[in-house]
Formats: C-alpha cells, sequence, structure tokens
C-alpha cells in the first residue's frame, strides 16, 4: 500500500491506498476488482483514512459521481438524504466557500458529509423510480458495489496483517536459530547460504518455488515476496518457520529438518502447492 494525505473541511488525514499487487497477490482478486478498486479509491480515499470519525463521505463528490441528478445538488439533498435520513446521524453539513470573495462574488453554501452506510443506501436507492436516468442507476450500483467490496478488502487487509506481522518477527527468531546451528556445528554464521537454503526450503516444501520463482509469479520486488503472498500461505509458513526453529534447536540436521517439513506440507498443505504450480 502506499502513503497519501487528504483534507476535509480543514482537517488534513493521512491514509494507506491499495496498489494492484496488493489486491491480486494478498487477496488473490480478479483484475476486474482490482479496476473497481482502482477508479473509486481515487475519488472516495475517505475510506482509506486513519484516525476520522464517520462522517467520512463527501455529499457533493457522491451526488457528482452518480451523474449528478436532480440537476442541482441542493435538490438533491433534500429529496433523497434529508427527508429519509437523521442529522448528526446519518450525515452531518457544513459551510463551503464557493467562488473567490475578491469583488464580493464569494458566498457560503451548505454541504456534506455523509456515513458509509447512509452512502450505500443513497446509491441502492438511486436510479430506482421509473423515472430515473439509466445512468444514474447503473453508476449507483457500481458505487455501492466499491463501497461494499472495499469493506470486505480492508476487512481481508486487516486479517493479513495480523498474520504477517507475527510471521516476520518468527523469521527474525529463524535466523537467530540458524546463527546457533551454524556455530554449534561449526559454520561461518555470517554466510547468507544456510539462511537462504532455509527459507528456499520452506518456500519449495509449501509452493513448490523458490523465493526467485515466486516472485516471478507474483511481481513482487526483491525481499518481498512474503508480502505478495495472500493470508493463508504466510500462516502456513509462520507455522512451519516455529517448527524449523524447534528443530534447528534439537541440533537436527539440515537433511532431518527438510524431510519432516515436506512431510507437513504433502500430509496438510498439498492444496497450497497445486495452486502455484497449476
Amino acid at each position: 500500500m502506499k502513503n497519501f494525505t487528504r483534507t476535509i473541511n480543514g482537517v488534513k488525514y493521512k491514509g494507506e491506498m491499495f496498489e494492484e499487487l496488493d489486491i491480486i497477490n494478498k487477496f488473490n482478486l480478479s483484475n476486474e476488482k482490482w479496476e473497481l478498486i482502482d477508479k473509486y479509491q481515487k475519488t472516495f480515499p475517505q475510506l482509506l483514512l486513519k484516525d476520522t470519525n464517520d462522517f467520512i463521505i463527501d455529499g457533493e463528490t457522491l451526488w457528482n459521481e452518480l451523474g449528478k441528478p436532480q440537476g442541482e445538488y441542493g435538490k438533491w439533498f433534500k429529496r433523497k438524504v434529508e427527508c429519509l435520513f437523521q442529522e448528526n446521524v446519518d450525515y452531518s453539513r457544513f459551510a463551503k466557500l464557493v467562488g473567490t470573495i475578491k469583488n464580493n462574488k464569494g458566498k457560503e453554501v451548505i454541504r456534506h458529509t455523509l456515513t458509509l452506510e447512509s452512502s450505500k443506501h443513497i446509491c441502492l436507492m438511486s436510479g430506482s423510480d421509473k423515472k430515473s436516468d439509466e445512468n444514474v442507476r447503473e453508476k449507483g450500483n457500481l458505487i455501492r458495489e466499491y463501497f461494499m467490496l472495499m469493506e470486505k478488502t480492508l476487512k481481508k487487509y486487516n486479517e493479513w496483517t495480523l498474520v504477517r506481522e507475527p510471521e516476520k518477527e518468527g523469521f527474525k527468531e529463524m535466523r537467530k536459530s540458524i546463527s546457533d546451528w551454524c556455530i554449534r556445528n561449526h559454520y561461518d554464521p555470517t554466510d547468507e547460504y544456510f539462511y537462504i537454503r532455509e527459507s528456499n526450503m520452506l518456500n519449495v516444501a509449501l509452493t513448490g518455488l523458490k523465493a526467485c520463482d515466486l516472485r516471478a509469479i507474483t511481481k513482487a520486488k526483491f525481499n518481498q515476496t512474503r508480502d505478495n503472498l495472500f493470508t493463508e500461505v504466510n500462516q502456513i509458513l509462520s507455522n512451519l518457520q516455529f517448527a524449523n526453529i524447534v528443530m534447528l534447536e534439537n541440533n537436527s540436521s539440515f537433511i532431518e529438518r527438510q524431510k519432516m517439513i515436506e512431510n507437513m506440507c504433502s500430509s496438510k498443505y498439498k492444496h497450497i502447492k497445486e495452486y502455484y504450480i497449476l
């Protein structure tokens, strides 16, 4: 994900925006889903902000994206929002300066921010009556689909992070165990060969591929292989790291560790190798 900032009502917020490899690799979603997220996360980045309140969707932006129904924002808001939703629960209002104050041409107008839930309901209702523009109806459905997809994706991202962060710490622990194993067995603990060998042993046993091959498939950058694997794979690798640490501490040979890890993957995780190789 890439960092960004967004100013809402004069307040600057920070957030993280999804990138293509996040969607396709981390969550195993289709290119079509990525295209939908890529389009609307730029229009409605509020869903990705940190430390903001529930009123996160700009009403005027939503109206624009729906094809400007009723022709005027104020008329649309009164008809579709004010009469159906509750102020300070579903939406809030603020004053916005339109034009310029030079020569007294500027003026203040009332605009609104809405909750995600009320925005989804508005999109669902858009174009629902017989006289509605078909374009408005289609856009409402598309935006609502984006909101729902983004909710699911953010949930998946949180789940992915809860697995990935401990896995990183486990990898550091495994490196320490490899170093200790090298010292006990009179090998050079500064030789990176031993660490690469151990990592690839786990990768190959589970996926059938070395790290370089996984990067080629996922288009990941160097040292970002596991950042481009989906949650289940990282969780299993985390478990394999722990099992490997125990064997390293018991001073098992590399061949013994490799055989044990391969047996674990063959009996429990065969579907992962089939996914990557097939």
